[in-house]
């Protein structure tokens, strides 16, 4: 029920290409599956009113955390929405797709998988009680975590 109200806060911490020009911001782009690729969804940029059921809105909110270099930057990324491949496509129609992931665009050579980690989970137990829930950094993204801005 929480999932469906969106009521739970979910957070990501994501390595992207390239740095965003824009320190933190929104993405508001509808996603709809890909006439091309059928495991691929793609952002719609325009607002699209035809009515298809396959048109999905969807919002992700972004912040910079720290500029790794020129070419990587690790933001923490908050979904408003839940849709499928949602991050991954937003941020990859920012021109900022997470390394790693082939499938939206990442260049990356040197990520071996996509730079994805759910890292942050808030809601309430059925119990009534309020749960923030953190997990640590996994080994490859850590050395990232811990450089400076």
């Amino acid at each position: 029920d929480q999932f469906l109200n969106r009521k739970i806060i979910k957070k990501y911490l994501a390595l992207v290409e390239g740095i965003p020009k824009d320190k933190e911001g929104v993405i508001n782009f509808q996603i709809r599956p890909s006439t091309q690729n059928r495991l691929k969804k793609v952002a719609i940029k325009k607002l699209d009113t035809s009515g298809k059921k396959s048109v999905r809105a969807a919002e992700t909110y972004y912040k910079i955390k720290k500029i790794i270099n020129d070419n990587l930057a690790l933001l923490e990324v908050t979904p408003k929405t839940g849709r499928t491949h949602q991050i991954r496509v937003h941020l990859a129609a920012i021109g900022h797709p997470v390394a790693g992931d082939s499938l939206y665009g990442s260049k990356s050579n040197w990520a071996n998988r996509q730079m994805l980690h759910a890292y942050y989970l808030k809601f309430i137990a059925p119990s009534g009680k309020k749960l923030a829930l953190k997990i640590r950094l996994p080994k490859d993204f850590n050395k990232y975590g811990k450089k400076r801005e």
